[in-house]
């Protein structure tokens, strides 16, 4: 999960967590298939090993810049950082854009929801 957008405090109702209060984003983009997060052409994360704060932390609080889709690919621009998803199928969601409100629309690619 990536948030993005200015933050509020959400109060986590649920798993180890529950009753933590953290900050979250306007928008969040739930993936569930290939990312990775670069600087330049260096790699500083992916979803195909295990992820350090650390690593994803230069990116915390910066705009985005701008946002490209294309067939479901998302690249997202942060300054200097670049989020790439890159959907592996069409059988099974692959990733999902919501807002802060749970009883708002948001947006779903992949599966029977809007790929193909």
């Amino acid at each position: 999960m990536f948030d993005f957008g200015p933050t509020a405090p959400k109060t986590i109702r649920y798993g180890a967590r529950k009753g933590e209060t953290i900050p979250v984003g306007s928008h969040a983009l739930h993936v569930q298939c290939g990312w990775r997060l670069r600087r330049g052409s260096s790699v500083l994360a992916t979803s195909d090993g295990p992820t350090r704060a650390a690593a994803l932390e230069p990116a915390v609080g910066l705009t985005v810049d701008n946002v490209e889709a294309i067939g479901g690919a998302i690249v997202i621009g942060l300054g200097a950082f670049r989020l790439n998803v890159m959907p592996d199928g069409d059988d099974d969601e692959q990733w999902r854009l919501l807002t802060r409100d749970p009883g708002q629309d948001h947006l779903v690619w992949g599966g029977k929801f809007g790929a193909g």
